[in-house]
C-alpha cells in the first residue's frame, strides 16, 4: 500500500489480517502512533514505514517478531524506540541514506544489549 495517498491513523481493522507477511505503508500521510497489533503479525517479514507522519514510541514487541527481516524507518524522525531484546538482526534498508548521505544502499545491523 505504498504511495496510496492514505491519510489519518492506521485503522484497527488491519489487525484482522494476521497472516500478512509484508506490510508496506511507506510514503503515505499516516499520523498517530504505530499500533501494537503489528507485533501480532507472526508471519511478518517486511515492515516499511518510511516517509510517513507516524510518531511516538515504536512498540518493543515489533522487535520480537521472529520472522521480521526488513524494518524500514527511513525519513522517520518522530519515532522513538528502545530495544531490550538481545541479538536482533534487521536489514534497515534506506536508513543508511539518512545517516550517511547515501553512501551505502543497505545497512545491515546487529542490535544487541
Amino acid at each position: 500500500m505504498s504511495y496510496c495517498y492514505l491519510s489519518g491513523p492506521i485503522h484497527s481493522s488491519l489487525s484482522n489480517l494476521r497472516s500478512l507477511s509484508v506490510m508496506h505503508l511507506d510514503f503515505n500521510n499516516l499520523f498517530a502512533s504505530v499500533p501494537k497489533f503489528f507485533a501480532e503479525f507472526e508471519n511478518l517479514t517486511s515492515l516499511r514505514l518510511s516517509a510517513t507522519r507516524l510518531r511516538g514510541r515504536l512498540p518493543e514487541e515489533i522487535f520480537q517478531i521472529p520472522t521480521l527481516q526488513i524494518l524500514d524507518l527511513s525519513y522517520y524522525s518522530k519515532v522513538h524506540f528502545q530495544i531490550f531484546h538481545s541479538m536482533l538482526l534487521f536489514e534497515l534498508s534506506h536508513l543508511a541514506s539518512q545517516i550517511t548521505g547515501g553512501k551505502y544502499q543497505n545497512l545491515l545491523v546487529t542490535l544487541s544489549n
